[in-house]
Order: C-alpha cells, then structure tokens, then sequence
C-alpha cells in the first residue's frame, strides 16, 4: 500500500470520482474537495503530499489555489488539470510552483505516473527539510555549516529538476552536448520567456553552465555539480530507506 495522500479537488462530482477511481487503484491514499475552500481545509486538518485540481471551480481556480497553496505549504507539491483552453492556466501554475499541469485529454493515461514523480519530489524535499532542521538545532544549539550547505544546495536542485519540463531541457542538453536558447524552446516547443526562465533555475542549481561563441550563449551540463548531486540525493534516499 502506497503511504502517499493525494488530494483530488474537482467540483465536478462525477468526473472527480473518476480520478479517484484510477488514483486509488495505483494504491495512494485518496482525499477529495469540491472546491478550493474545502480544498484549503482539508490541507489543514490533513497530511497532504501531491494535490491535484482542476482549473475552473465555482468558488475560485487552480491557479490561485496552487499559489495559495505553495506559500502555505512550500513542501506540498501540485499537479492542475487543464481542458483545450486552460493550458496557459497550467503554465501560470508552474510559474507560482506547480509541479507540472495535465491536460484532461491525457489524464486516463498519464495521471499516476505523474502523481508518482510528483509524491517522489515531495517525500526526498520532507527528508531533506527534516535533516535541515536537525543540522541547524543540534543538542549544542551549534550550526553545522558545510552539512547545512550540502542539504540545502540539494533542495535547491531537487525542486529544479522536479520539474518535467526542466528535465526535458536536461535530456536535450546532454543529447546534444550543448544547445542554446533558441535550440532548446525551437526543439521542445516553448516559448522563449519560459524557456529562458526554466534554463535561469538550472544554472543558479548548478546543473547547466554557459559559454559564449560569437553573439550566441550555449548551455552543457555541469557534470561536476551533477555527480556531487546525485551522490548526496543517493545517500539521502538510502537513509531514509535504511
């Protein structure tokens, strides 16, 4: 049994039974609300990892719902669910820190592999937020600095390349070897602005670098950043494991 709680918020009753029907057969613990003040409620009086909403709910939107959400729950991921002509709602939900959007069209297929990626993200930012709390309150009251360090430039690259979309930057990057911005929003059909922004996270985490050639500014991987990275996440997860 998956110990993982998803809240689904959708006023659409039939539909939103639906969604817990596929949720709940993949295993996780399942919450409802009907709209976003119910939604808000039960992530107070409830454990919540992973909420999915839809955009439109008579009592508000998903996207205000998702930034209301992320300040008062920075370790909650969210997951929106878009129709035909939400899609740039979703897009706004990412820009106020949601996980990823969803189209209603790919939902039946894509949702619990989605929602697994999304919990996964949740649950390694709890455990570093925990160790981060016990490097900063040791028995002595002292700070261990270089741990702290360590911990906290993890978190920071464990929320960019949570991310679906920057993980896709990432694959073409290391496909290509290097690409620039152009490339990279051409290739995966972006616009410019978003692209420029996600590609911003990946360098101030460490995971990209940049050179210039001529006028043109090209981004590779870091490799260095991402075996130190990859090390440190390892050895977070065999902990918690352990």
């Amino acid at each position: 049994m998956n110990n993982t709680a998803i809240l689904v918020v959708d006023d659409d009753l039939s539909y939103r039974k639906l969604l817990v029907y596929i949720i709940n057969k993949a295993g996780f613990i399942i919450a409802e609300a009907d709209g976003v003040k119910s939604a808000l409620l039960q992530l107070e009086q409830h454990p919540i990892d992973v909420v999915l909403t839809d955009v439109h709910m008579p009592d508000g939107n998903g996207v205000e719902l998702t930034q209301a959400i992320k300040a008062a729950y920075p370790l909650v991921e969210v997951v929106v669910i878009t129709s035909e002509g939400t899609i740039a709602d979703g897009v706004q939900a990412m820009k106020y820190g949601a996980f990823d959007y969803l189209q209603k069209r790919d939902a039946d297929t894509q949702i619990v592999s989605l929602l697994t990626h999304a919990a996964e993200k949740a649950r390694l930012q709890r455990r570093i937020h925990q160790l981060e709390e016990q490097l900063h309150h040791t028995a002595e009251g002292d700070i261990i600095d270089q741990n702290a360090a360590q911990i906290d430039k993890a978190a920071q690259i464990v929320k960019a390349i949570g991310s679906p979309l920057r993980q896709k930057i990432m694959h073409l990057i290391l496909a290509q070897g290097k690409a620039n911005v152009t490339e990279i929003y051409t290739e995966l059909g972006l616009q410019q602005a978003i692209a420029s922004q996600h590609l911003l996270i990946l360098k101030n985490t460490g995971l990209v670098k940049t050179e210039r050639e001529g006028k043109k500014i090209f981004y590779s991987a870091n490799y260095s950043s991402i075996a130190k990275t990859i090390a440190l996440v390892n050895q977070l997860i065999a902990e918690e494991v352990g």
